[in-house]
């Protein structure tokens, strides 16, 4: 939702500037996934993953900046950002395929049910804590629905939503996959102790 009143109430789109910017943002979310199926060739996982929610994290800081007044700009921005955005999904399924087999490796088990039950665990936990944001930085800023009845501070609550608050939490993401120690030696390692 918060994107949608981006376009519309910071940006002052239409219809069909709106259908564009969500147009570009798909576009990019499969550009990016088709795009880091190769870099996965010369990269680690990773630290592709890594890399990409520190680009995110600084580039939502720095689109903030960005003149409202620049709609084609925005354009340019949010299809870049979702090409990068688009890395991340397969990067963190495949994360968690890598996690299986060092789990196997390190205990006999495999415990791919669990694995996956936590990140959708998770992933709903943070749906849940998404709505929880942006519906309290709307309260804060006295968002009312309308075009006409925003004011200085509602637009600047709406323009933190779709810059610096993703930023924060790409920041935070980064560094959390800091710690993921799972890499293409270790992978190697463990398939040639299964093999032997």
């Amino acid at each position: 939702m918060h994107l949608q009143v981006n376009c519309v109430y910071i940006l002052h789109g239409d219809a069909t500037y709106t259908s564009v910017f969500f147009g570009l943002a798909t576009f990019g979310g499969i550009a990016g996934a088709l795009i880091v199926q190769q870099l996965t060739k010369y990269f680690e996982v990773r630290s592709i993953y890594f890399y990409a929610n520190l680009l995110l994290a600084f580039a939502h800081f720095a689109v903030y900046f960005v003149p409202m007044n620049q709609p084609t700009l925005w354009l340019f921005l949010v299809l870049v950002c979702c090409i990068v955005l688009g890395f991340t999904l397969p990067l963190h399924f495949t994360m968690i395929s890598f996690a299986d087999d060092y789990g196997q490796w390190k205990t006999g088990i495999r415990s791919s049910g669990m694995n996956f039950a936590f990140n959708l665990f998770f992933v709903k936990l943070a749906w849940a804590l998404a709505g929880l944001i942006i519906s309290t930085t709307l309260v804060i800023v006295a968002y009312r629905s309308g075009a006409d009845n925003q004011t200085v501070l509602s637009l600047q609550g709406i323009t933190l939503l779709s810059t610096v608050i993703p930023g924060i939490l790409h920041f935070l993401l980064a560094g959390v996959s800091w710690f993921y120690k799972i890499d293409s030696t270790l992978l190697a390692k463990i398939s040639h102790l299964r093999h032997h």
